[in-house]
């Protein structure tokens, strides 16, 4: 991460406790957090998973195969 220039956001106690508060359109825990910080911190989700459609957050597509092991 340090090469390029990606930081770590914490998750903190604002974030989880607004985690209890999105609709369960999705179950995963860590996609949830990161639908949190997005919404509370003003982020833009980077994914080619499409299961953010549901929430309110910003998100930029990527293509499935960027960054992808497969046919490797």
């Amino acid at each position: 991460m340090r090469t390029s220039g990606v930081t770590g956001i914490p998750v903190t106690h604002r974030h989880a406790l607004h985690v209890a508060q999105l609709p369960s359109h999705h179950p995963h825990p860590s996609d949830r957090i990161l639908i949190a910080q997005a919404q509370l911190d003003g982020l833009t989700i980077l994914t080619a998973a499409r299961k953010f459609d549901r929430y309110a957050v910003p998100v930029q597509w990527t293509d499935r195969s960027v960054g992808s092991r497969r046919g490797r």
